[in-house]
């Protein structure tokens, strides 16, 4: 199954048709949050593929009667063969966006953790934040969250996508990163996934 995954600013190279055939057709978008509604809604339209998302920390404005798409936050969700789990927001900083305190946020991972026992573990993670010491940035708003690394741990899940740390910050973050069995990746701007 091919994945084009995105997240936090739109790629103007995805607009154009030379890109569209080079990534070919793809079965799945991923929006790691932080985008448009109109942006996900061409992205999928054009691509013919259905979407599915989590809220990025400015995605205040993105309710259930404004967003495209299937929200991942909270649910584990089956699509085809692959079981997808997801996680909104980043850490709390301001109170003016989608954020949780690590407190919340392992209130919500436990409770993912406990839904896998009876529904399966997730084969992909989609979360807007990294897991703590994985692709986090320098500042306080981009740190990453400790249940995340649970999840990882616990969970297993072949692939964790996640956005919010751009990587034109110039902090030479890594883009992939292995953890055990699970590959982290940051897909600030788009991601091709295939698994």
């Amino acid at each position: 199954m091919k994945i084009l995954a995105i997240s936090d600013v739109e790629e103007k190279v995805l607009y154009e048709e030379t890109k569209r055939e080079k990534i070919g057709a793809v079965d799945l978008i991923i929006s790691c949050g932080d985008l448009e509604v109109d942006y996900l809604s061409y992205i999928s339209t054009v691509y013919g593929a259905p979407l599915f998302y989590v809220r990025g920390n400015h995605d205040k404005m993105m309710t259930d009667q404004i967003s495209c798409g299937e929200n991942l936050h909270g649910r584990i969700v089956r699509y085809k063969s692959l079981r997808m789990m997801g996680f909104e927001g980043g850490p709390y900083f301001s109170g003016d966006g989608i954020e949780y305190t690590e407190s919340q946020m392992n209130i919500q991972t436990s409770l993912a953790i406990l839904k896998s026992k009876f529904i399966g573990k997730p084969d992909i993670v989609v979360a807007h934040t990294s897991p703590r010491g994985i692709h986090e940035g320098g500042d306080y708003t981009h740190r990453g969250f400790s249940g995340f690394i649970r999840i990882i741990d616990k969970l297993q899940p072949r692939f964790f996508l996640h956005g919010h740390t751009h990587l034109n910050y110039g902090r030479n973050l890594p883009r992939v990163t292995k953890v055990k069995g699970t590959t982290v990746i940051n897909v600030y701007g788009y991601y091709v996934v295939e698994c």
